[in-house]
């Protein structure tokens, strides 16, 4: 599962993605489409210093949601939801160029990066903004009680799709070897069986009904109009149904 730590600038409802040591205004993290992710979200106290936003300002805080939206119609589904019975609350030490820092961080796993919603928000784009997050905190009686948004976050399309494709040798997917030479042969029959060198035969009513083979003799018969046939050496001939229409001059059948 992929990890995403964000920096925030937290002093108000509408938080401001930082650097690490709040000092540069970033964009928000690109997610992809169909990737579990957790998101770590870590806390300013205020727009300038590495305050920790204070922890026990969220002790009364017994359940979390986070969802995702592009826009703030509240009857239209999410596009994206968190797993948000497991949203953790902690402090954290960070060590960096040998400094340590303490941040207040919010953890929120996202395993279902997949959705009917996002996927037609995105179509057919490689990655599009907009995104908004929403986070919001819960006491014992359900009411919210505290809430942070962070706007502008990208998602990345797929390149892979979820519908079945052929692969590269050409064959099709979901169908067996022995269920492609069963259509084969069919396709074969209901072309009138062209066999060069052999005997071919041909009936028809109604209709003129020819066929021609190679290095063979051929016959045809018919009723109420005339029949006729013809060996060539080496011509591969074209068959013809009972109406008059061609069906095929060459016919190659390869197995995949």
């Amino acid at each position: 599962m992929q990890e995403h730590i964000i920096y925030l600038d937290a002093h108000e409802s509408v938080a401001v993605v930082r650097d690490e040591k709040n000092m540069r205004t970033l964009p928000p993290p690109t997610l992809v489409r169909g990737t579990a992710c957790t998101l770590k979200l870590r806390l300013f106290a205020e727009r300038i210093g590495t305050t920790p936003y204070p922890i026990a300002n969220l002790y009364d805080v017994v359940s979390w949601q986070w969802v995702m939206d592009s826009d703030f119609y509240d009857r239209s589904p999410y596009k994206l939801v968190a797993d948000n019975d497991n949203i953790e609350l902690n402090s954290v030490q960070e060590f960096r160029d040998g400094i340590g820092r303490v941040y207040t961080q919010i953890t929120i796993p996202m395993p279902t990066m997949e959705t009917n919603e996002l996927a037609r928000w995105l179509g057919s784009e490689p990655v599009r903004s907009g995104l908004t997050g929403e986070l919001t905190g819960f006491d014992s009686t359900g009411s919210p009680i505290y809430i942070l948004q962070v706007e502008g976050f990208k998602i990345r399309n797929r390149i892979v799709s979820a519908y079945p494709t052929t692969s590269s040798s050409g064959a099709v997917a979901g169908i067996t070897m022995e269920q492609l030479q069963q259509m084969i042969n069919q396709a074969i029959v209901n072309a009138g069986g062209n066999n060069s060198g052999g005997n071919n035969s041909s009936s028809g009513s109604g209709g003129n009904n020819s066929s021609s083979g190679s290095e063979g003799s051929n016959s045809s018969s018919g009723s109420s109009e005339g029949n006729s046939s013809s060996g060539n050496g080496g011509h591969s001939g074209a068959y013809e149904n009972e109406t008059g229409g061609a069906i095929s001059e060459d016919i190659t059948y390869e197995i995949l």
